[in-house]
């Protein structure tokens, strides 16, 4: 645990690590919606994700998941893609435009 300034200097000076994560929320999928549906709702809610993630004419990024103790969400794949979606949606609804 620490400030965003120590996650990005970890970032710039590890060199044993290729990416420092950051858990930005913690917290339960909603029972009443399916798997991917309650993922995207929760990964929505997280965070500004406007503020989180720069406009830049060339970003991109990735979504890392892992699964575990979950009926409803089986598949690392399914829940990585369906919060990137909620992601990129946020940041139309926001900006008006989408990474790539």
């Amino acid at each position: 645990a620490g400030s965003p300034r120590v996650g990005y200097l970890a970032n710039l000076w590890l060199r044993s690590a290729i990416r420092v994560l950051v858990e930005m929320h913690r917290g339960w999928l909603d029972p009443s919606l399916p798997g991917g549906d309650a993922v995207y709702q929760f990964v929505r809610s997280t965070a500004p994700w406007q503020e989180v993630v720069p406009r830049d004419g060339e970003l991109t990024f990735s979504v890392e998941s892992r699964v575990w103790s979950c009926t409803d969400v089986t598949s690392t794949r399914m829940a990585a893609t369906r919060a990137k979606d909620a992601i990129c949606d946020a940041l139309v609804d926001a900006n008006g435009w989408r990474p790539q």
